[in-house]
């Protein structure tokens, strides 16, 4: 009887054991995401924009990661496929108009160069600038992150408020890469900065993630650090277009050298170093002519 008894209590505490297990249920959502309204798209999104980004056909493997990371940069872009040089850039508008975007970011990969045009439809304005300097996710080795579709901070130095046509790229700059309010694929956070810096007739990107200093700070938001986390890229500003992709020069950097144009002054410079020695070759030999004859 004891033996009988002490099994039925066995089989009740093992019973009773699983049911507990049964019972506890892992919470999926534990940070109450799934009924969070405000990660829910709003109706209150009025002003509806979208940047074409896309490339050229013979587009290289660098500028196809540069197309990439900017995409990552911007959560309110539309991707296109590869464009046909030899259609013109005055096509670009009615591919715009098309896809219902109110900007473009075209990369056109050249031989010596790559150019970035940053253009707002139908309207303008444009800029054209040489990226040189290219650092890309992909060869660069962040410690950083930042949310994915997060909404960025945009900065730029006291150099953009000095002379006019600075001022003008830098509303451009901010109507393309800054993400609208409320934007449906975008995240209502702001954890990351697009830093912008002019120096030397250039302008230099650079993209940070904000971060607390220590665990004890995270809701201080006078205790933040701003570690970088790309991509990074340099622009040259070539010309500023009055219309889109077509229009009145407004300014021209009268500093910028193509290198096409460099590699035709070498390629000068090494004829005209040969003529001289042909030269003085030739007058070497008349001279000693002269010399054997007398």
């Amino acid at each position: 009887m004891i033996n009988s008894d002490s099994k039925l209590s066995e089989e009740s505490h093992e019973n009773e054991t699983s049911e507990n297990v049964v019972e506890e249920v892992v919470d999926k959502d534990p940070y109450k995401l799934k009924n969070a309204d405000y990660l829910k798209p709003s109706s209150k999104y009025k002003y509806k924009q979208k940047i074409l980004v896309f490339g050229n056909k013979s587009i290289s493997q660098l500028g196809r990661n540069l197309l990439r990371d900017l995409k990552s940069l911007l959560p309110h872009h539309k991707p296109e496929s590869k464009w046909d040089s030899k259609a013109g850039y005055k096509e670009i508008n009615e591919l715009c108009d098309l896809n219902n975007c109110t900007g473009a970011l075209y990369l056109e990969s050249r031989k010596n160069e790559m150019i970035l045009w940053m253009a707002k439809t139908p309207n303008g304005p444009t800029l054209k600038s040489r990226v040189t300097n290219i650092h890309t996710l992909k060869d660069s080795k962040f410690t950083g992150n930042c949310l994915a579709r997060s909404r960025p901070l945009l900065t730029f130095d006291k150099s953009f408020s000095d002379e006019p046509y600075l001022k003008l790229v830098q509303k451009l700059i901010s109507q393309i890469f800054g993400t609208p309010n409320q934007h449906p694929k975008s995240m209502p956070f702001h954890d990351h900065c697009l830093s912008f810096f002019y120096l030397d007739n250039r302008i230099h990107l650079r993209h940070y993630q904000i971060t607390p200093k220590n665990e004890f700070s995270v809701n201080s938001p006078d205790n933040q650090l701003l570690v970088e986390i790309g991509p990074q890229f340099v622009l040259e500003p070539i010309l500023i277009l009055d219309g889109s992709f077509s229009g009145i020069t407004l300014w021209r950097n009268s500093k910028y050298i193509s290198p096409l144009m460099v590699k035709r002054y070498e390629r000068d410079m090494k004829l005209k170093k040969r003529r001289i020695s042909n030269k003085k070759k030739v007058i070497l030999t008349i001279i000693s002519f002269f010399r054997r004859m007398i």
